[in-house]
């Protein structure tokens, strides 16, 4: 059933966070299934996109590391599957409103 993939599909995004190759091919590779496919399933159930929805997971990571370590921003970049610590940074703010260093001091 298209629900229980669902689920498969969430905990694959959450394990693979880190790989910053994850995205809607691999995932539909996983999953046996045709990215487009993945895509419209997806967005039905989420309302919203997969790359939104890989994002939210990553930046939610990445305040979980800004918590509970001292880490430097490009390992908790690495870390969370970003291509780089600028790229992270700017998510963060995107989607955040405030910066890593700012989130971490708060």
């Amino acid at each position: 059933s298209v629900g229980s993939e669902m689920c498969k599909e969430t905990a694959y995004i959450y394990s693979n966070l880190s790989d910053p190759d994850l995205n809607r091919s691999s995932i539909a590779e996983y999953l046996h299934m045709s990215p487009d496919y993945l895509s419209y399933v997806f967005h039905q159930k989420f309302n919203q996109t997969l790359s939104a929805y890989i994002t939210s997971m990553r930046i939610d990571k990445a305040k979980e590391l800004l918590e509970r370590t001292n880490w430097g921003m490009d390992i908790i970049a690495e870390k969370t599957g970003f291509s780089s610590s600028s790229y992270f940074h700017k998510q963060f703010k995107k989607i955040t409103g405030i910066t890593p260093q700012q989130y971490r001091s708060e």
